[in-house]
C-alpha cells in the first residue's frame, strides 16, 4: 500500500510565535527524517490544495462562515486587511 506525504511549501512560512511547538522547523524536521530513512521513496509526495470557504465553514464552523481574512502578523498590514475587508462587507468603498 502506497501511504500519501500531503503538505504545502505555505505550511513553511507560517510562524506561530516563540514557544509554540507548531512550527517551520518541526514540518522541515518531518521530511528531512522521511528522506534520510529513505522514506519519501515509498510515499506519495502530494501538495495540499488550498481549502474553499465552504471547506473551512463545513469542518470548523458548524457550516457558518461570513468572512475569511487574510492578513499576516503585522499590526499595521493586519489593520489595513481588516479595514479593508469590513469596508467591503459593508459595501463601502
Amino acid at each position: 500500500m502506497l501511504c500519501a506525504y500531503v503538505t504545502h511549501t505555505d505550511c513553511l512560512r507560517h510562524e506561530m510565535g516563540v514557544g509554540q511547538p507548531e512550527c517551520p522547523e518541526r514540518l522541515s524536521a518531518i521530511r528531512d527524517q522521511l528522506l534520510i530513512k529513505g522514506l519519501l521513496d515509498c510515499m506519495q509526495v502530494v501538495d495540499a490544495p488550498l481549502a474553499t470557504d465552504a471547506q473551512l465553514a463545513r469542518e470548523h464552523c458548524n457550516g457558518r462562515v461570513i468572512s475569511c481574512l487574510e492578513g499576516g502578523y503585522a499590526p499595521s498590514a493586519l489593520g489595513r486587511s481588516a479595514a479593508a475587508h469590513v469596508m467591503s462587507l459593508i459595501g463601502s468603498d
